[in-house]
C-alpha cells in the first residue's frame, strides 16, 4: 500500500474513532521487529494536515529548521571510538535488525569519524541516490520499497553503493543547529547541511516546500519536516512522542474517496455510462465530486457500490479517474442499470423516456465545430 493511501486511511480511522468510540482506547505498541536495542528510540514524526495546522504548531516554538522528508528507510548509526560500531534498522522504534554489515558496504556512509562525532548516535534515512530527481514530475518511484529490498538481499551486491544516507537527528549533539550541521558536513554527511534551512513561519516553510517539490534533488521526497533546534535529552525519546518536530507531506497525487451513489447516463449514441458520485475530495486545485466509471460491464468488473472507498487521481487534461478500489463495504446494495433499449437511431424527439439521450444529442450539437455551427 502506498504511503499516501495509508496516511489517508489512518486519518479516516482516527476520525471514526473520535466519532463512535466513547472511551479512549489504549495505544498499542507495534510488535517488536529485530533484537537489537536502539541506543536512542526513534520517535517518528507527527503529520500536519495543512499550512494552518503547521502555523499553529510553529507559533509556540522558536529556532525552527526545515528539512526534506527523504523517502527511504530509517536507520540508527552508532559510532564508538571514531568507528562505525553498529547500524540498526528502525524496527518498532525501540528495537531493530542489525544492519551493520550491509551499511558498512555503503560508500556514502562514513566508516570513521572524529571530534564530537567519535562517540555519537545518529538517526537518518537510507535512500536511493538519484540524479536530478524532480518530485513534481517523477513522483515517488516506489523508492522506499526498492531501498528495503536492497537491504534485505542476502548477497553483498555492488548495488548497495546506489544508496545514500541523510542524517536528520543527532541526539544529545551540539545545542546550536549550525554547529551540528558543520560537524556533520566535516564528517562527510554533507547533505544535511545543504538541505537544512532556518525558517520563522509557515509561509517560509511553504516556499521551501514548493521549491523542493519542483527542484532537482539527489533523492526522492514526500514532504518536509520542521524541527526545533532545542530537543529533550535522548533518554526521554519514545516512539510516537516527539513534540519538537512535525511533517508536512506533499498533497497525494491520488485521494481516497467514498462512493455516495451510482448513477447512469445515456449518451447521444444510446450507450449507457456509469458515474460514481463521491464525497468531495481535492486533487491538485480541483474539487472532485464525480468520476466516470465507464460502461455497465466495466462497472460490474470493478464491483463498486455506494459506501466503497476508491482511489481517485487526475488523468490527462485534469479528468478524474479511478485507480483502484481500496476497500468494499460489507453491505453491497447496487442500483439496477436501465434497460439497454437505446441506440444511435432512438430519441430524436423529447419525451420522458428519451430525456437523457435527447439532451446528450443537443449538447453534442452545440459543441464548436459540429455540423450546423
Amino acid at each position: 500500500m502506498e504511503d499516501g493511501v495509508y496516511d489517508q486511511l489512518s486519518a479516516r480511522l482516527t476520525q471514526w474513532q473520535r466519532c463512535f468510540v466513547s472511551e479512549p482506547r489504549d495505544v498499542m505498541m507495534p510488535p517488536l521487529n529485530g533484537a537489537v536495542m536502539h541506543p536512542v528510540a526513534h520517535t517518528g514524526v507527527r503529520k500536519m494536515a495543512d499550512k494552518n495546522a503547521l502555523s499553529l504548531w510553529m507559533r509556540e516554538r522558536s529556532d525552527l529548521w526545515v528539512q526534506p522528508k527523504v523517502d527511504g528507510v530509517a536507520v540508527t548509526l552508532v559510532y564508538r571510538d571514531g568507528k562505525l560500531n553498529k547500524a540498526i534498522s528502525r524496527g518498532n522504534g525501540l528495537k531493530g535488525e542489525d544492519w551493520t554489515q550491509k551499511v558498512s558496504l555503503i560508500s556514502a556512509v562514513p566508516q570513521t569519524v572524529s571530534g564530537p562525532l567519535a562517540n555519537s548516535t545518529l538517526q537518518g534515512e537510507i535512500f536511493l541516490q538519484r540524479e536530478g530527481h524532480i518530485q513534481q514530475q517523477m513522483g515517488g518511484i516506489n523508492a522506499r520499497a526498492k531501498v528495503a529490498g536492497l537491504m534485505m538481499r542476502q548477497d553483498d551486491s555492488d548495488t548497495l553503493n546506489s544508496l545514500g544516507v541523510f542524517v536528520w537527528a543527532w541526539p544529545d549533539g551540539p545545542q546550536l543547529m549550525s554547529d551540528r550541521l558543520k560537524e556533520l558536513a566535516t564528517a562527510g554527511f554533507t547533505l544535511t547541511q545543504t538541505y537544512t534551512r532556518a525558517v520563522k513561519n509557515a509561509d517560509e516553510v511553504a516556499r521551501v516546500r514548493n521549491e523542493w517539490w519542483k527542484a532537482e534533488l539527489p533523492f526522492v521526497t514526500d514532504g518536509v519536516v520542521v524541527r526545533a533546534a532545542k530537543e529533550p535529552e535522548s533518554r526521554h525519546w519514545l516512539p510516537g512522542q516527539a513534540e519538537w518536530l512535525v511533517a508536512w507531506k506533499y498533497q497525494p497525487v491520488a485521494q481516497v474517496a467514498e462512493v455516495k451513489a451510482i448513477q447512469f447516463a445515456v449518451g447521444k449514441s444510446g450507450k449507457i455510462s456509469v458515474v460514481a458520485s463521491l464525497a468531495s475530495v481535492m486533487l491538485d486545485d480541483k474539487k472532485v465530486q464525480r468520476v466516470n466509471i465507464g460502461s455497465v460491464r466495466r462497472w460490474q468488473e470493478w464491483d463498486i457500490a455506494p459506501g466503497d472507498q476508491i482511489l481517485v487521481s487526475l488523468a490527462g487534461q485534469g479528468i478524474p479517474r479511478i485507480d483502484d478500489v481500496v476497500w468494499r463495504g460489507a453491505e453491497r446494495t447496487k442500483p439496477t442499470p436501465p434497460e439497454n433499449r437505446f441506440n444511435s437511431l432512438t430519441c430524436y424527439f423529447a419525451s420522458d423516456v428519451c430525456q437523457e439521450q435527447f439532451i446528450s444529442r443537443l449538447v453534442w450539437l452545440n459543441r464548436p465545430g459540429n455540423p450546423g455551427d
